[in-house]
């Protein structure tokens, strides 16, 4: 992979942690109809984030040994420190089960990471 294209995948990593970012800084969010679809959100958004970091810490010529523990490790740390910046945003609060939910597709990510990576060495 060129030096261009691991520009790239970091920035897209970095872009995406920065919304993360300025979506938990509002005071108001649009709000979920039920406490599932707020999960669903969460963890679909680090599972995106997930996914970007997995792709950064590939791009190396010699990728970071352990690159997915990394990623999931990173996007979970993201995820605790996300949930203890909105406990400072008013009307916001901490929580755990978003941090799970955080997680969750974290580790979601990597596991079809993973998954892709198999089936595309196995057609070669």
């Amino acid at each position: 992979m060129t030096a261009a294209h691991r520009l790239l995948a970091w920035t897209a990593a970095l872009v995406w942690m920065a919304l993360l970012f300025v979506a938990s800084a509002q005071s108001r969010l649009p709000a979920a109809s039920e406490r599932i679809w707020d999960k669903a959100a969460h963890a679909g958004a680090y599972f995106v984030l997930g996914w970007l970091l997995l792709r950064a810490l590939s791009a190396h010529r010699r990728p970071l040994r352990g690159a997915t523990l990394w990623a999931v490790a990173l996007t979970v740390a993201y995820g605790v420190s996300d949930e203890w910046h909105q406990s400072f945003v008013p009307s916001r609060t901490a929580s755990w089960a978003d941090v799970l939910a955080d997680s969750i597709g974290a580790l979601l990510a990597a596991v079809l990471w993973h998954g892709l990576r198999r089936r595309a060495g196995a057609g070669r």
